[in-house]
């Protein structure tokens, strides 16, 4: 399989982002040395076969060290996934969340598989079966099951006949344990001046133990008018408020409902949105 790495680096002396060429000029470095003018190389990386690669790039200018050179390798595998990099919801706490990635052979044999895993909060489950033929796909869901609230990062692991194996998926996510119904309000059109109807929104602690609750603030032309949260929210317990709206001025307005407490996801946000008319 091929990968290119092909990020343009903003050269400080023109404020432009832009790639090495033949014929381009680098001015020189601040007097103050806080300025280092810079250009960026494309490189693509397209394997011959599987295994480790090396290799060199080689730089010819005008300077009196010419010609410059660094080092570069690359791993050349039969066994591509897609993507590298599962990114899931915010999943409440005593729930799942579940997606696919999908396993290709691009090689010309097949490739035996011994093991797909995931670890801590994650499980895998695929149709790969034992092996995968050339040119072959198969489907690896996998299962997000938060234990605690917070980020939870972890890595579904493929070990194969490939010369690259193990192959990494990493994998990003955030168990909820406090969970917001709605996660958003719209108020549509309001006169500029007066208030709309309250809208509810129930706020339930998925955590294993009770929670404190501290301030709850809307932003800009929205006000929290009612709220039922005691000082601490026990275990699988709700509460709710209520929000509304009241523009002061004409057009698109958004908010956003802040939520405090003890929960390591604090402050919850709610986002809110309406039109003054």
């Amino acid at each position: 399989m091929a990968g290119t790495s092909c990020t343009a680096r903003v050269d400080c002396s023109t404020g432009v982002a832009n790639y090495c060429s033949a014929g381009a000029v680098l001015n020189p470095q601040s007097v103050d040395g806080s300025c280092t003018p810079s250009c960026s190389i494309c490189i693509t990386f397209t394997p011959s076969g599987t295994g480790k690669k090396t290799g060199k790039i080689t730089v010819s200018d005008s300077d009196s060290t010419s010609a410059q050179t660094t080092a570069v390798s690359g791993l050349g595998t039969f066994v591509e996934l897609a993507p590298t990099t599962l990114r899931f919801a915010g999943t409440p706490l005593g729930s799942s969340s579940t997606l696919p990635v999908t396993l290709t052979n691009v090689g010309s044999t097949a490739v035996s598989i011994i093991s797909i895993s995931g670890i801590d909060d994650y499980t895998a489950s695929h149709n790969c079966g034992s092996s995968v033929p050339p040119s072959g796909t198969c489907t690896i869901n996998v299962t997000f099951t938060p234990t605690v609230s917070g980020s939870r990062p972890g890595a579904l692991t493929i070990l194969s006949s490939d010369p690259a194996s193990p192959e990494r998926v990493d994998l990003v996510a955030n168990g909820l344990g406090i969970v917001l119904k709605p996660g958003s309000l719209s108020f549509g059109s309001q006169t500029v001046g007066t208030t709309s109807a309250p809208q509810t929104v129930t706020i339930t602690n998925k955590n294993a133990t009770p929670v404190l609750v501290g301030d709850i603030s809307a932003t800009d032309d929205f006000v929290v008018s009612a709220n039922s949260c005691p000082a601490t929210l026990g275990s699988q317990q709700g509460c709710t408020i209520q929000v509304e709206f009241s523009p002061d001025e004409t057009g698109s307005i958004s908010g956003t409902v802040l939520i405090s407490d003890n929960d390591s996801s604090s402050p919850q946000k709610l986002n809110v949105s309406g039109m003054g008319k």
